[in-house]
């Protein structure tokens, strides 16, 4: 009245949402011509949109309380999301009874999609989510209103009803989704998957995880854990087939590659790792393999040992770790051809007294471990190169070949402890096995390492305690008539008293006195590397 006219104007978020991307000032001016505004919440949406379209009869209520009541356990562990932040939310049965079909998380992914598009598109002639629930429930050639009861609305609905949305706004995500469905006509659930990695690529905050793929595409209250194993078993397809442009993400997630991260990904395809490096990362993984723990042991109650590691490179043994050790472990890969001779080989080597302190095994090489090591140096290279570069698409896809890199790395550590388990170990003449019921590879060779070990250094058993200088020289000192037990730690001396005598029979004076007939004044310096050295 009064000549006055009320306007008002709805719109798809809060006016000032997006005050720092676009025109600040502009949208001020805006916001300053609506006194009285009146901002939605999520929940708000939520129950506005229960009460128009999600309202059910008392017979649908009571039929989905008995559901319920029946499969919530199994209902809640199949709607699980991981990673996903407040959209954890434990699953209630008043929320699931409210928004039914849909699972509560996947309504909040909903709002969210259609705010992400409305940034991405600006947008023009996006509809609200009541619209969108709206023609999920009544719209297409399998209306939900129409399915049995107990069927869920999934990410794949979503994706059918926003598929123009997300084409103007995310292209390569609806090509992605096409290319599946070419590569795999006639297999619903592959194409399934793939709207579901693009929801949750659009969505952001969810990653794209099996487990959270499986959940957001729960087919029906009841579901067992089958459908986990059902999308890990497409996601393997969709890696093994170069055709699509899904690849591994951060945290065992999956995403579509952009145009740019495609043109990325024929780069990296094209990239040739150095044979020289390739070799360095078969050589790495051995140690991996060990934990990056050289063995070690301690014999005759006092006496600690460590082994070096040697590696066979270029037609011989070259150190890799621990070249000051006294005791080497050597590792040699041979083909199956081979693996046979070149065992019987070390086998015959390890009788002589020049490898008396060597310890090695002769493991099968497989062909997946060249073919692992030229995909971390691969992946290595690449990453030099691309290094710093801070375009989304670039981070993205440097991601994926980060993980890449360190699933080859898993994979080929896992196959060494693999074929080192199963190796025999050659040492003085003998065939001798790991213990199985380790689990630590390096304590299995540990414990192998003290069984050989007293053979390795025999003849430590002579003299098998550390004694300090200061006790040898007290000793020295001492008239025999008066020596203690502390001070006679190695009991060479026979007899108390007047009767005490240097027991010269004891095997450390045989051998030192060997020693000392057979050679010119010795220093002390190389009297203790003699009698310390195997």
């Amino acid at each position: 009245g009064g000549g006055k006219v009320w306007l008002m104007a709805t719109a798809q978020q809060t006016l000032m949402a997006d005050a720092q991307v676009h025109n600040t000032e502009n949208l001020h001016r805006l916001q300053a011509r609506f006194p009285l505004p009146v901002n939605l919440e999520s929940s708000d949406i939520k129950e506005i949109t229960h009460l128009r379209l999600l309202t059910k009869s008392a017979e649908g209520e009571q039929a989905l309380r008995a559901l319920w009541a029946q499969h919530f356990a199994q209902f809640k562990l199949a709607l699980g999301l991981e990673a996903a932040g407040s959209f954890q939310d434990e699953l209630t049965e008043s929320a699931f009874l409210q928004l039914y079909p849909f699972p509560p998380a996947l309504f909040e992914m909903l709002v969210r999609l259609l705010g992400r598009l409305a940034k991405k598109t600006g947008g023009t002639g996006l509809r609200s989510a009541i619209k969108v629930v709206q023609e999920i429930m009544k719209g297409g050639d399998r209306p939900m209103a129409q399915r049995e009861i107990g069927t869920m609305a999934t990410a794949a609905d979503l994706y059918d009803a926003l598929r123009n949305d997300i084409r103007a706004g995310f292209g390569f995500l609806v090509q992605g989704v096409e290319d599946v469905g070419v590569v795999f006509p006639r297999q619903p659930l592959h194409q399934q998957v793939a709207k579901a990695i693009a929801i949750l690529q659009v969505h952001e905050l969810v990653p794209a995880t099996p487990q959270n793929i499986a959940a957001v595409l729960c087919p029906k209250v009841g579901v067992t854990e089958s459908m986990k194993r059902e999308v890990e078993a497409v996601l393997r397809d969709f890696e093994t087939n170069g055709r699509l442009k899904i690849q591994p993400g951060q945290g065992g997630s999956y995403l579509f590659l952009s145009d740019q991260a495609t043109s990325l990904h024929r780069n990296f395809e094209d990239t040739q790792p150095e044979l020289s490096v390739v070799n360095a990362w078969l050589n790495r993984s051995v140690l991996k393999a060990l934990d990056e723990d050289l063995p070690q042991a301690t014999i005759f109650q006092h006496k600690s040992i460590k082994v070096a590691l040697d590696i066979w490179t270029q037609d011989k043994f070259a150190n890799f770790a621990g070249s000051n050790e006294a005791v080497h472990l050597r590792v040699r890969f041979a083909s199956a051809a081979q693996l046979e001779d070149i065992r019987r080989e070390a086998r015959q080597e390890s009788t002589r007294d020049g490898d008396i302190a060597n310890l090695t095994m002769v493991a099968q090489r497989q062909e997946s471990h060249g073919q692992l090591a030229n995909e971390i140096a691969k992946c290595e290279r690449f990453l030099g190169r691309y290094s710093g570069q801070q375009s989304p698409e670039v981070r993205d896809y440097l991601q994926v070949v980060t993980n890449k890199k360190e699933k080859a790395e898993r994979d080929l550590v896992g196959q060494y402890i693999q074929a080192l388990r199963s190796a025999p170990v050659y040492a003085h003449g003998l065939a001798l096995s790991l213990d199985g019921s380790v689990p630590r590879l390096s304590d299995a060779f540990a414990r192998l390492l003290g069984q050989c070990g007293e053979k390795v250094y025999r003849d430590y058993s002579k003299a098998p305690i550390n004694v300090s200088s200061r006790c040898a020289e007290e000793f020295l000192r001492c008239e025999l008539s008066r020596m203690s037990t502390p001070l006679d730690p190695l009991k060479l001396v026979q007899g108390t008293g007047t009767a005490a005598r240097l027991n010269e029979a004891h095997p450390a004076i045989l051998a030192l006195r060997d020693y000392l007939n057979a050679h010119s004044v010795p220093t002390g310096k190389e009297l203790l590397k003699v009698f310390e050295a195997p």
